[in-house]
Parts: C-alpha cells; structure tokens; sequence
C-alpha cells in the first residue's frame, strides 16, 4: 500500500495507453518469467500485475488519479486462491481470479519507479508523482484494515509491530545533502537515496540499499 499524488502528466494519456511503472519487483511489461508484482498507472487509472514465473494476473483500476490530490492506493494478493484485488482511497475495486497461478516468491529487486534497462522514457508517457507511507506486508489486509490503515498513520502497538508489516517507509525524511527513509518498523530496512547518472535521457535513476533486506531497490 502507498499514498501517491501526482504533480504533472507529460502527453497525453488515455486508458490503454502505455502503462508507467510506480512500484514493483517484476518487470514492468508483465513478462511471466519474472515472478512478483508491479503497480503501474497514469493520470486516469492505476493497476497491478502478480505473476509467478509461468502466468500472471493483471487488474486496472478506472479511477482518475488527480494531479495535487493524495490518492490512497492498495492491493491484495492472496496465493490460496490467486486472487488479486484493488483499493482506491478504502473503496474496493476489481478483483480478478486467475486459476492456476500459485505463489509470487519474488527475490528480484524491488524499484520505485522504472526498472533499469527499461526504456519506457522514450516516446511515451510519464506520470510524475510524489510517494509517501509505503508499506508492505505478508499477509493480506482485510477490508476493514485498509480503511484502518488509510484513515491512520500506522504506529507501534502495545505488544509491538505487526508480525505481517514487513517494512513501512514514510518516504519523508532529509539528512543534510542526503536523502533517507527509515523503516519503522523492527526490521529496520533503511533506505538510502543515492543518484547516479540516468540509463536514458529521464528522470534520474535512483539506488537504494536496505541493509539486510531480501531486495535490492532502486528508484527514479
């Protein structure tokens, strides 16, 4: 789950356009052979791809993600029956079966924004956006608790941090000439914002090194 707001659209998009890559650890064209999940979109809906080496489920979601305006996206995954299911802002969206589909156990690394080597700079859309309170968990949330965790910065409990949140980045904080987000959770999967110089002409490719977490991570 993530909040996101975008600042400015480049071109002019339309649904079925080319689809920009947000957040994931699979690439960003759906290749099957690539397990995990990307979460893409442009200024009129955003979507999702889990795939688990031989096939892959895809959902959009129709709804316009308004330039200055904080949009509350997330999605489920839930293995047992290969359902993957969409929230905008609390509200439900599509869910989509697709039988067959197992497990996503992804070890590839995970990029906010485009995945290096992929050219989608040239000649099509791009969606400038700002992130913030990007969390990842293990287990499915239910309804309720997406709702709970919108409405809610997520905090510690009594008896500590959920089991299944396997890391929560604000995506907020500056430390002089750098850039860092912590993880606030026990894990404490940090992240270091160092730039270097973009693979095409485009937004700043980005790398980002959480010491011991099971991902690589780069950002634009």
């Amino acid at each position: 789950e993530l909040w996101v707001k975008p600042l400015y659209t480049a071109g002019d998009p339309k649904i079925g356009s080319e689809h920009i890559p947000i957040l994931g650890n699979m690439p960003w064209d759906e290749w099957a052979h690539s397990p995990g999940f990307c979460i893409y979109g442009n200024s009129y809906f955003w979507g999702v791809t889990v795939g688990d080496r031989r096939d892959v489920v895809k959902a959009d979601h129709k709804v316009t993600l308004q330039p200055g305006r904080w949009s509350h996206l997330c999605f489920t995954y839930q293995s047992s029956t290969a359902t993957l299911a969409l929230y905008t802002d609390g509200v439900p969206g599509p869910k989509v079966q697709r039988p067959g589909l197992g497990p996503v156990e992804a070890r590839n690394s995970l990029y906010f924004g485009q995945e290096p080597g992929q050219a989608f700079c040239a000649n099509r859309d791009i969606v400038t956006l700002c992130l913030s309170n990007v969390r990842m968990w293990s287990a499915c949330r239910s309804p309720d608790q997406i709702v709970e965790c919108m409405n809610y910065l997520y905090q510690e409990g009594p008896t500590g941090w959920d089991p299944n949140l396997i890391a929560s980045w604000p995506m907020g904080e500056t430390v002089g000439d750098r850039k860092v987000t912590e993880d606030w959770t026990d894990h404490e999967y940090h992240i270091t914002f160092n730039a270097r110089p973009p693979v095409r002409p485009g937004p700043t490719l980005r790398t980002l090194d959480p010491p011991g977490m099971p991902y690589g991570v780069a950002a634009v």
